[in-house]
């Protein structure tokens, strides 16, 4: 269906040079389909190079009339909203302060009227969110903390204009959930709890209208991992196994009906290694070597069912990698009977030899330079598993 509604919107574009109303609906169409195809945070098929692509064939449609004499306001917050979704992606030649300069180039040039719309307000929202989350990969907290709260305060707008919009409801909390975990960076885990509790409201409330809808779930089940990561902090390790569980559960349920979800199929993989990593601290070591077994699981059928794709073998490639030196690190430090290291040892054995035999499957177009220091970081782990005494 993907390739169908490219095809069609491709066509279409060919011969929409002269007709303003045609490129408006294109760029929408395009806009939509890049959505499916790899947004972050919302269901998709993990291809962010298509989406990609379709939202920059968005932009070049739409660009010319949002910046022309006959501009109107939903074409300029419309293009902005484009500008903030390119620059959540790397772009060669671009980094995404230029993208983020465009969209709030074409905010600020609205009328006071517009930019309090909802529609105006929902762009600025992603804009503070993307700008927000550059600061936090820079580890420069404090500004994202103040990004954060500008998130906050406009998705907060937004939920008051539609209090029974589940998209505002959502948006929200989503911004409660990223001020939380940078308060937590700040050494303010409290306060982070404040944030959490209240996106677990929103979230809960979303899903008890809507029990049905996967990503109201998913929501749910991060407001519950935030909360089992602020109690890691304070060391409250069996209350946040606790809630990882729960939320381990949600994500679990929502792949089992759509296993074609890469965001949920991630975000169970990053639950289950949350999971190993308390256990690992619980000196509970088949625990954690079972949590981090399935998280691999996860990821390798992501990867198998895409071999060409960079960014799944890369992440299952760092995976495993981490999995298999924590479990090593266990075999050989933590306390077990016989039998138990016996068998978490051959699960072991299996994570390797599942990474390798799975390696030597990717194309040769792209196995030469895929995860070359996990392969022989996963070759050391092997020979270390090699001199643990049997049994």
């Amino acid at each position: 269906m993907l390739r169908r509604a490219t095809d069609y919107l491709d066509t279409l574009s060919a011969d929409a040079a002269a007709d303003v109303d045609l490129r408006r609906e294109l760029a929408r169409g395009y806009r939509r389909l890049a959505q499916v195809q790899g947004f972050q945070g919302l269901a998709n098929l993990g291809d962010t190079d298509a989406a990609r692509r379709s939202l920059e064939r968005a932009a070049s449609l739409l660009q010319p009339i949002a910046e022309g004499g006959g501009a109107t306001a939903r074409d300029r917050i419309e293009l902005a909203d484009i500008w903030v979704q390119l620059g959540k992606f790397d772009r060669r030649g671009h980094s995404p302060t230029e993208q983020y300069d465009r969209a709030r180039a074409l905010l600020d040039a609205l009328p006071a009227a517009n930019r309090s719309t909802a529609d105006a307000l929902r762009v600025e929202q992603g804009l503070w969110y993307g700008i927000a989350n550059d600061h936090a990969r820079a580890k420069n907290y404090a500004a994202a903390r103040d990004a954060y709260v500008n998130e906050v305060r406009a998705a907060d707008a937004v939920f008051h204009l539609s209090p029974d919009d589940m998209d505002a409801s959502r948006n929200l909390s989503i911004g409660y959930k990223q001020l939380g975990a940078v308060l937590e960076l700040l050494g303010r885990p409290d306060e982070a709890i404040d944030r959490y509790q209240r996106a677990m409201a929103l979230d809960r409330a979303r899903t008890e209208r809507e029990p049905a809808r996967a990503t109201w779930r998913l929501d749910l089940s991060f407001a519950i991992g935030s909360m089992g990561g602020a109690l890691m902090a304070k060391d409250d390790l069996a209350g946040a196994l606790e809630q990882y569980r729960q939320a381990v559960d949600l994500r679990r349920a929502v792949v089992a009906e759509d296993p074609n979800d890469d965001f949920a199929q991630t975000s169970l993989a990053r639950g289950y290694a949350r999971l190993a990593v308390i256990a690992g601290r619980m000196k509970d070591a088949p625990a954690a070597i079972d949590w981090d077994a399935k998280r691999l699981e996860v990821l390798r059928g992501r990867a198998a069912a895409h071999l060409d794709r960079d960014r799944a073998w890369a992440d299952y490639a760092a995976a495993a990698a981490e999995a298999i030196g924590r479990s090593v690190d266990l075999l050989e430090k933590g306390r077990m009977t016989r039998g138990a290291r016996r068998a978490a040892a051959s699960r072991v054995r299996a994570m390797v030899e599942q990474f390798q035999a799975l390696d030597a499957r990717r194309p040769p177009s792209h196995a030469a330079g895929g995860a070359a220091p996990e392969r022989e970081q996963i070759r050391r782990l092997q020979a270390r598993l090699a001199r643990l005494p049997p049994g």
